[in-house]
């Protein structure tokens, strides 16, 4: 994110609202690159005494540990009071509980798909039924994979897991052994690649003729276990824009944030119940149960206008502006 307050992209957003660029702090920017100056900066503005934005629109929270952190860190600097947390969770559970005050709005969508001009996709030449991309390891992405070989569907999926850093051996969802890293494109030589493929490469390169040769995507959203942090990134988004039929691994809530946004979810194909199961290893179960079962039946024409209306609506530059515009209107600072 952008430290000089004009190039920020937030800055059209809320340019005519109560907020305003100069008091925008990109939190995990500094956070993680130069905590020190994220201290200088929140210093500054605790001099003047006035309203602090924490720009975290190109994240969720992941946990209740990174809330507490946050509110630590303001205390630290007497912010506490003055600070606001903008992300894409949508879920107040966590701020409310440790007085950490937090607008949530689809900042995700603004950033990668509302500004990214991505050409629209290519025709379709069918490889595989399904897609199932992963970049870091985490415990349901290596389950899924796990899954999707222990059910014999993995021939039918055009699959990646590029991270090699970690292992899941007791994994609570399903356990296989099979060859990591597994790339799609991009292979091990490519430069920067050689400890984890998870690191330097290209995640947008491709993805036009990747998900042009499959009809579904399994996509590894990614959280899944936690509460309390309902959220959908771009990885749910773009197998909409690619015009493929999404199940979503993550959190429970996800597809239905998507269909508050006025997203198709095709539930006429696609039996998205899952959604609804609190606990993660029934959660993980109801989707394996629901790839298999659909594996074994042939896939559904589907009207083009669903995609198209899918793509030109989280395109749609003056709604997204209008709609994120009025919440920070609305938001009453007190």
């Amino acid at each position: 994110m952008a430290a000089t307050p004009e190039a920020n992209y937030l800055y059209k957003l809320f340019d005519d609202t109560a907020f305003k660029a100069k008091q925008v702090v990109p939190y995990d920017d500094f956070l993680y690159s130069n905590e020190k100056q994220l201290d200088q900066l929140l210093q500054v503005h605790a001099k003047k005494g006035k309203i602090v934005v924490l720009d975290k629109t190109c994240e969720h929270i992941h946990n209740e540990q990174q809330v507490i952190d946050i509110k630590n860190k303001l205390a630290e600097h007497s912010l506490l009071d003055k600070a606001i947390v903008f992300d894409n969770t949508a879920d107040e559970t966590y701020f409310e509980k440790h007085g950490v005050r937090h607008l949530y709005s689809e900042f995700y969508l603004w950033n990668y798909l509302v500004l990214a001009d991505r050409p629209n996709p290519n025709t379709k030449n069918i490889t595989h039924k399904w897609l199932c991309m992963n970049n870091f390891a985490k415990e349901h992405r290596w389950g899924i994979i796990s899954a999707l070989h222990n059910n014999s569907i993995i021939d039918q999926v055009l699959w990646s897991f590029r991270d090699t850093s970690k292992y899941f051996p007791n994994n609570p969802y399903a356990h296989y052994e099979f060859p990591v890293p597994t790339y799609i494109d991009q292979p091990l030589q490519k430069e920067g690649n050689q400890n984890s493929q998870a690191k330097h490469f290209d995640q947008n390169l491709n993805l036009n003729d990747i998900y042009g040769q499959v009809d579904y995507t399994i996509v590894t959203e990614t959280d899944f276990e936690e509460p309390y942090i309902t959220s959908c990134t771009e990885k749910s988004y773009l197998s909409m824009f690619y015009e493929t039929l999404p199940i979503i691994v993550s959190v429970p809530g996800t597809v239905e944030l998507l269909r508050k946004q006025g997203f198709d979810l095709f539930d006429d194909i696609i039996d998205h119940s899952y959604d609804n199961i609190a606990d993660d290893v029934n959660r993980f179960k109801q989707l394996v149960t629901l790839i298999s079962h659909m594996n074994t039946q042939d896939t559904p024409s589907v009207d083009a206008n669903r995609h198209k209306f899918n793509r030109a609506h989280m395109t749609n530059k003056t709604y997204w502006h209008k709609r994120i515009n009025d919440k920070l209107k609305s938001y009453q600072f007190t």
